[in-house]
């Protein structure tokens, strides 16, 4: 049985699991320029990664046709409107329901683990400090010398004890102030390093994190030797000298840093939060209640499609007074209602009939161990760092962005009442509920009316209209009330529109001649699939459809009237020059 845990994050059977919620910088972002171009009253800024994150994540280039800068305009406009939602929304005090927050309560906590991670084990060895004292090693090169004793392919370990010795024994010749290059030359069996008397490349800064043996050569003192090992052989070194190299200023290659850092402590940050979160329950002094793990593994069973959900089935026992204990441990218990809200709030998976007890068993222990790492984080202060007017965390923004739109927005819609639903539609029978002419066509277009005349023969002679060519094109056309035909859904001028606006279902046409201003003369054989008459739709043709129309169309007018009173409310400063000059340097120029 697979356990899924929300979000991926923090499963319990593998060490990197931390890894995989971890911020991932590409190269593309690396080269991304930071600029602040725009900021909502004093200290909320837009900076110009963030932008360009929204537009692809959202395919705003997709979107937008007309021009790339109009995509980013449009990116742009719609983040202002979500931060300037997100200031709203402490302004309001909702972040006081707790009610409504408990709906998104385990994306905070979740969030949380990860800030808890950051400060407490990714930070300690990736901190301000560590990042000044490698951007210091980063001026110097290490040269050194090595010996290379190969070991024998399948060496017992009489010959790697024998070699061992030989390789201390070629240290304190060399302590004892032998010259290295003669020990190179005499016991060396690398033919590169004889090639060069010993002498290496220079190692710096970057290749020591990438390499145990580098690291240790990179931090030896010149004079010094030292032994080392891996799998094929011992190499005896002896630092030369370092070398000073000139760098970049500290505040152009501080991310740079920091970055390399943290992938250079990644797996061992992980493996000490693992740890930690681990030593929190002692296994051994756990006692498990066979009748709570009962009751959970029952209603895991229960099919919850299109009825009570797993959540309400545990309610429901709840509520009967039916309160089991599942776990007691050395700091606590977990009985049916502690379970719930570590389902709910801490770590969710995806119950079902094949659940077992002991994957079960497993994922009680991991939710407590998480929620103590929740319990830390805000003990730290750390729920403040994201859940605040200013955060940054884009889980947390877009949680409190549908709380806001729920509360603000869908909390002042009109109940869809029959008189309101009535009196909507008078109101705009001429707009929402006029049924234009349209039409749907299937299309074969070539430049060749021999080709489209052979293919109307084929068809007289009743080869079926989609056997006729390996590509059809499929088109939409509507005939708007001023009598103008327009392509629908579609960039492409209305070429075919007059034509197919005259055809009913399964009829064909062609061939049609006409002009395109980027392939010449065209000449097409086309088939209706569908029409729809122009005419005004009465309230009982509309009245499946009416109330979803009432909700879109309140819920846009709304929305309109709150953005409008957030922008009048703040002070929004848009830096048109700075976002002009970013889009350059990323290959966008106005169009």
């Amino acid at each position: 049985m697979r356990m899924s845990f929300h979000r991926g994050i923090l499963t319990f059977f593998i060490l990197l699991s931390i890894l995989s919620i971890l911020p991932v910088r590409t190269h593309a972002q690396e080269n991304v320029p930071q600029n602040i171009i725009a900021q909502i009253d004093d200290g909320y800024a837009i900076h110009f990664p963030e932008l360009l994150k929204q537009v692809n994540d959202y395919n705003y280039l997709l979107l937008y046709k007309i021009t790339k800068t109009h995509a980013f305009d449009s990116a742009l406009h719609n983040l202002l409107y979500d931060r300037l939602k997100v200031i709203d929304f402490f302004d309001r005090g909702l972040n006081a329901n707790e009610g409504e927050l408990n709906k998104f309560r385990r994306s905070i906590n979740e969030e949380l683990v990860i800030q808890y991670y950051s400060s407490e084990f990714q930070n300690k060895l990736v901190g301000d400090q560590s990042v000044r004292e490698a951007y210091e090693a980063m001026k110097k090169e290490v040269v050194y010398q090595q010996i290379v004793l190969n070991k024998p392919e399948y060496a017992s370990s009489k010959e790697l004890n024998d070699l061992d010795s030989v390789a201390r024994d070629i240290k304190r010749k060399a302590d004892r102030g032998r010259d290295f290059t003669e020990l190179v030359r005499q016991y060396s069996r690398d033919a590169e390093s004889l090639r060069t008397n010993g002498v290496m490349p220079a190692i710096n800064w970057k290749q020591s994190l990438t390499n145990p043996m580098s690291s240790d050569v990179f931090n030896l003192a010149v004079g010094k030797t030292q032994i080392l090992e891996d799998g094929r052989s011992f190499h005896i070194v002896k630092v030369l000298r370092i070398d000073q190299k000139k760098v970049e200023p500290f505040e152009l290659v501080k991310d740079d840093i920091r970055k390399s850092l943290e992938e250079r402590y990644q797996a061992l940050s992980a493996q000490r939060f693992d740890s930690t979160k681990k030593a929190f329950i002692d296994e051994k002094k756990v006692t498990w209640y066979k009748e709570g793990l009962q009751q959970v593994l029952q209603a895991s069973h229960i099919p919850q499609a299109g009825q009570v959900s797993y959540a309400d089935t545990l309610r429901n026992r709840l509520s009967q007074g039916y309160n089991p204990l599942i776990l007691r441990y050395p700091q606590g218990a977990v009985d049916l209602k502690e379970y719930l809200r570590l389902y709910e709030e801490v770590l969710a998976f995806n119950p079902s009939s094949s659940l077992r007890e002991v994957d079960l068993k497993k994922y009680v222990l991991e939710a407590v161990r998480t929620n103590s790492m929740v319990t830390k984080a805000k003990r730290l202060g750390l729920e403040k760092t994201i859940f605040n007017q200013k955060t940054n965390n884009p889980v947390i923004r877009n949680q409190i962005i549908r709380m806001y739109d729920r509360e603000v927005i869908d909390g002042q819609i009109p109940q869809p009442t029959e008189q309101a639903l009535k009196e909507f539609y008078e109101t705009n029978k001429d707009s929402l509920f006029y049924q234009l002419a349209k039409v749907n066509i299937y299309a074969i277009v070539d430049s060749s009316k021999g080709y489209i005349d052979e293919l109307k023969h084929k068809l007289d002679q009743h080869t079926p209209y989609e056997k006729l060519a390996p590509e059809l094109l499929v088109r939409t056309f509507i005939r708007k009330r001023d009598g103008v035909i327009a392509s629908y859904l579609f960039t492409e001028p209305p070429f075919l529109g007059e034509a197919a606006l005259t055809l009913k279902p399964s009829e064909t046409a062609g061939p049609i001649e006409y002009f395109d201003p980027k392939k010449g003369k065209q000449y097409a054989l086309i088939k209706c699939i569908a029409a729809q008459a122009e005419k005004q739709l009465t309230y009982n043709e509309v009245e499946k459809t009416i109330t979803a129309k009432f909700t879109e169309f309140h819920r846009a007018r709304i929305a309109a009237m709150v953005q409008d009173q957030l922008e009048k409310k703040h002070s929004i400063i848009i830096y048109h020059d700075v976002l002009k000059k970013d889009l350059s340097l990323i290959g966008i120029n106005e169009q």
